[in-house]
């Protein structure tokens, strides 16, 4: 617990912005993002899938294109015209369809444009959400370190300390259960006391006993923490209104981070997800009925080149891919946290603590005399900062 002008004293890690919005001119950016798309297994699944049907649809172009220039040559060369009829019903057939498509295509694309908007939404919940969090802990953090007398007691000191520690458990205990860098919590949680150094062997065993309730137990022992606090102070006018006021941002932290875990539950209703996929199949089914004889189907003046038709097989292969694309999508935005381009829970943490280093010190002067800070001191400081990261949790 080293005081501000100490030259030993190491400040809390870097960090950069929790998310990083893409721009037009950050190309390396876009590629992590569709790497990102296009790492699942469901993308994989999706690029196989519609050059298949691609594939299927263009060897029927190719049959029928092989058909109808071999009953050209009889036409030409023997007087027949047998197959004019059947060139005629398959034309008349896939038009039919061609225009179902065009009647029943709105309805399918609604309900994927719905669905965009509902996980979208969604998304920038999380966002805010996480936001609210870091607002409550830095309120929690702010209201303790202004309220002890100045200069401070080496006691007082130990309470903030014990305050500062619990507050950024509480914050990775939010997000252990689904951030990619926080796994290892999940296996032993008494890296809290080993590795982070925010909790002791016993209060880490606490917390391993709670089970999947960790983090509303830290708040229980935050809520005593900061009572001690309290306790310790000779402002007996504000004790009871900070207490009430404190209380209430303990219990509203509690209820941010219940509420991103609730948004993980909210979600389309199955009803609804199947129809969506039911409709796109009907619509595929439909372009691969219609594609090879007639809106992608061009006969050739070359003869026996009718039968090669590549225009037919990428016009299935993009419908099809346009079609499963959403899908792919949506389960890419079911995790809001995922490793590459979603939030960075770390960055998050890091700027949050370096917060709470900065404002639960804003008292923390020498312990027998009131400190004036110069600009000599501002510039020291300033210096210290860029110098003394130790690359983890700073220490009071």
């Amino acid at each position: 617990m080293k005081n501000n002008e100490d030259e030993t004293i190491n400040f809390p890690s870097h960090y950069e912005s929790e998310y990083i919005t893409l721009h037009q001119d950050n190309g390396a950016k876009t590629t992590r993002v569709l790497k990102q798309i296009f790492s699942q297994k469901e993308a994989i699944d999706m690029v196989r899938t519609s050059a298949g049907f691609a594939l299927l649809s263009s060897g029927l172009s190719s049959l029928f294109g092989i058909f109808f220039a071999y009953g050209d040559y009889l036409e030409a060369n023997c007087g027949k015209t047998g197959d004019i009829h059947i060139r005629n019903w398959l034309f008349s057939g896939a038009q039919a369809l061609d225009q179902t498509i065009e009647n029943f295509k709105f309805l399918p694309l609604f309900m994927i444009l719905a669905a965009f908007a509902f996980l979208v939404d969604r998304w920038q919940r999380f966002m805010m959400s996480c936001l609210k969090i870091q607002g409550r802990l830095q309120d929690i953090g702010n209201l303790c370190g202004s309220f002890p007398t100045s200069p401070m007691t080496k006691l007082s000191k130990g309470k903030l300390y014990t305050i500062y520690r619990y507050l950024n458990v509480i914050h990775i205990l939010c997000y252990k259960s689904f951030s990619p860098s926080l796994n290892v919590l999940d296996d032993d949680i008494f890296v809290f006391a080993t590795k982070f150094k925010l909790l002791t062997i016993d209060e880490a065993g606490i917390i391993f006993s709670m089970e999947n309730k960790a983090r509303e137990g830290m708040a229980a022992l935050l809520s005593d923490a900061v009572d001690d606090l309290l306790k310790l102070s000779d402002k007996e006018k504000n004790v009871i209104s900070r207490g009430t006021v404190l209380s209430s941002k303990i219990c509203d932290l509690r209820a941010e981070c219940g509420g991103l875990h609730d948004l993980f539950v909210r979600d389309n209703p199955n009803e609804y997800v199947v129809s969506i996929q039911l409709l796109i199949d009907i619509f595929k089914i439909l372009v691969l009925l219609a594609s090879p004889a007639w809106g992608l189907f061009h006969g050739s003046i070359f003869g026996i080149l009718a039968c090669i038709q590549p225009g037919v097989f990428l016009g299935v292969f993009f419908t099809f891919f346009s079609l499963s694309f959403p899908r792919v999508i949506f389960k890419a935005l079911q995790n809001p946290f995922a490793e590459n381009s979603g939030i960075n829970v770390d960055n998050l943490i890091a700027s949050t603590e370096f917060s709470l280093f900065q404002i639960m010190r804003a008292l923390w002067y020498n312990d027998n005399e009131a400190h004036v800070f110069r600009r000599s001191d501002m510039l020291f400081r300033k210096k210290m900062m860029s110098k003394a990261r130790k690359g983890g949790f700073g220490e009071l």
